[in-house]
């Protein structure tokens, strides 16, 4: 395996993990404020636009890169 094999494989890793430990922050967070089915609800409003769009990224990569663009301008319009 070449260097630059292995440190894209490595990268790619730490990011996964990171991410990971993000999602697992925010739903503890987001279970613990409000709690319940309040705070499950939160955590599934996050996590399935967010798997959904993990899925079309893997399955058609051309058209989600078509599709997030929007997708991100969408939601920092949401967020402005």
């Amino acid at each position: 395996m070449s260097a630059v094999r292995m440190a894209r494989v490595f990268s790619v890793g730490m990011v996964a993990v990171l991410g990971l430990i993000g999602a697992l922050f925010v739903a503890g967070e987001s279970l613990d404020g409000p709690g319940g089915w309040q705070g499950l609800g939160l955590v599934v409003a996050w996590a399935v636009p967010v798997g959904a769009l993990v899925l079309l990224v893997v399955r058609r990569p051309r058209l989600a890169a078509r599709v997030l663009p929007w997708v991100l301008a969408a939601a920092g319009a949401v967020v402005l």
